[in-house]
């Protein structure tokens, strides 16, 4: 989930009134696939992308949560696109942005942690995920999946802290990534997936990821 604020200001002409508002602007991101090495093979992937079920659950589940969390605090929510594909140079996503403004003028980090945690790192239902989350993850996610970004000059851009390599002094790096989990989802195809969102830091770092061993999904 990318956000940003921008804090604008209006004069009128005829009453010399300045007005402040703050414009919020969300995108969700869900669904992840390579690139294509030809231009007929990257529009088969797109299309496979499109016409997915289970990436239409999981990004409607990304894009309704996030609609929910930015109608609380902006009088009316403009989503345009509402599903559409982002191509990057090594992926694609599914991908819509949401926009409103706020119904009044609130702290910036206020704002920010109403908006947080993103369902696509959290899951949803968001309390109940994060409480499974504390249960069965081993690990502190320390920034990964947070919130990271700046305040300054009436403007805020965030993004979420993810597909990342945090180094650490005598500890060598940590490499974080993660997949949506619903209901349709392959463990097979999901860890396909894992891999092609770590594969620029274990190509440069020259890992080799364990091998995906057989699930049973039962």
């Amino acid at each position: 989930m990318h956000i940003s604020f921008c804090f604008s200001h209006q004069m009128h002409q005829h009453s010399l009134e300045t007005q402040k508002w703050l414009h919020i602007t969300s995108e969700a991101l869900a669904g992840t696939r390579a690139r294509g090495a030809s231009q007929a093979l990257d529009r088969q992937i797109e299309l496979d992308l499109l016409t997915s079920p289970k990436d239409d659950i999981e990004f409607t589940i990304v894009r309704d949560t996030i609609r929910r969390k930015v109608e609380a605090v902006c009088e009316r929510v403009v989503i345009k696109p509402e599903k559409m594909i982002r191509k990057l140079p090594r992926i694609q996503h599914l991908f819509a942005q949401l926009s409103g403004r706020l119904r009044k003028e609130e702290d910036e980090f206020e704002i920010l942690s109403s908006l947080h945690p993103s369902p696509a790192v959290c899951g949803f239902p968001t309390e109940e995920a994060q409480l499974l989350i504390a249960k069965t993850e081993v690990f502190d996610r320390g920034m990964y999946a947070g919130p990271v970004g700046w305040f300054g000059g009436g403007e805020s851009e965030f993004a979420v802290g993810i597909r990342s390599a945090l180094v650490e002094k005598d500890r060598g790096a940590f490499i974080y990534a993660g997949t949506g989990i619903v209901e349709g989802s392959s463990p097979y195809l999901e860890w396909d997936e894992l891999e092609l969102k770590t594969s620029q830091f274990t190509k440069l770092l020259k890992l080799d990821l364990p091998q995906r061993q057989k699930v049973d999904c039962k």
